[in-house]
């Protein structure tokens, strides 16, 4: 009759069999397309109702997996640096997430202005993709977050670039296809600029050609009356004296309309002038080809 087998002989093969997952879970790193959203710095302000960590969040989410608040916040309870300022720090909170990238968001506040900033860190090369930059002036709380959110979805849209970089570049990828060749786009040419000075002077001409016509028709109208005021009982009578205004009226009635002729072509040079024709580069013509020969 066979024995069992003993227990000390089987042990190794329990020991291995259970070894096994943990050396599987050792050899998968972070997720490349998770992210982890890290507590955000407020300063001058207080974040009401955690409105700028769900922006983020939301932001994120759009591109790539988000790991759990509780998942971070349990990871950071059991990190020694509080700060997590050190690329070891970040190492260490995506091995315990399962996150690749790691954002951090800082938000200054003075009064209604606000200051705000985003950063993503790669847990596993320990570069940092950023900072985003921005500012919301005169906003309110609300606005501060959707400012922040987008933000944080440029943020997310470098990760994506990040990522498309690294997976050409890595051996074995499938060359990308060459975009086809795109004709050469025509010649934009502007129109000439107009002078400041010819625009200046066409309307000053304006102005003269009005005040001399108007000021002709004046000395027209006095032609010819009497430099005295006879009263009512003087009807009939006539003063010793009269304007002669005729030749200064007719002198100033010729300037005006010099000036107006003067306005005309200066209004004339400085049209709107509609932009030149593009060159085109002249081709070389091809020569005949020569004359097919019949066979009979």
């Amino acid at each position: 009759m066979a024995r069992p087998p003993s227990l000390l002989l089987l042990l190794p093969v329990v020991l291995t069999a259970s070894a096994a997952p943990s050396l599987a879970r050792a050899e998968v790193g972070p997720a490349a397309d998770q992210a982890a959203i890290l507590p955000i710095e407020v300063r001058g302000a207080s974040d009401k109702g955690g409105l700028l960590p769900e922006s983020v969040r939301a932001s994120f989410a759009e591109r790539m997996a988000v790991v759990p608040a509780s998942q971070v916040a349990q990871a950071l309870r059991t990190e020694p640096d509080p700060t997590c300022i050190t690329g070891a720090c970040a190492r260490r909170l995506s091995t315990l997430t399962g996150a690749r990238w790691l954002t951090r968001a800082k938000v200054s506040a003075a009064g209604s202005d606000y200051e705000l900033e985003i950063s993503v860190g790669d847990g596993v090369t320990g570069r940092v993709l950023g900072p985003l930059r921005d500012r919301c002036v005169l906003c309110g709380w609300a606005e501060v977050g959707v400012h922040l959110g987008t933000l944080a979805r440029a943020a997310a849209s470098r990760v994506e670039e990040a990522l498309l970089v690294e997976a050409a570049a890595a051996p074995g990828a499938a060359p990308q296809p060459a975009a086809p060749p795109q004709p050469a786009p025509a010649p934009v040419s502007e129109a000439p600029p107009r002078s400041v000075a010819l625009t200046a002077l066409k309307w000053v001409a304006v102005a003269a050609g009005v005040g001399l016509i108007a000021t002709s028709a004046a000395l027209f109208g006095v032609n010819g009356k009497g430099t005295c005021d006879l009263p009512p009982e003087g009807a009939g009578l006539r003063c010793p004296r009269h304007y002669d205004t005729g030749g200064e009226a007719g002198g100033l009635l010729a300037g005006g309309i010099v000036a107006a002729g003067a306005a005309g072509v200066l209004f004339w040079l400085d049209r709107p002038r509609a932009p030149a024709p593009p060159t085109r580069t002249p081709t070389t013509p091809r020569a005949p080809s020569p004359p097919r020969r019949r066979t009979t």
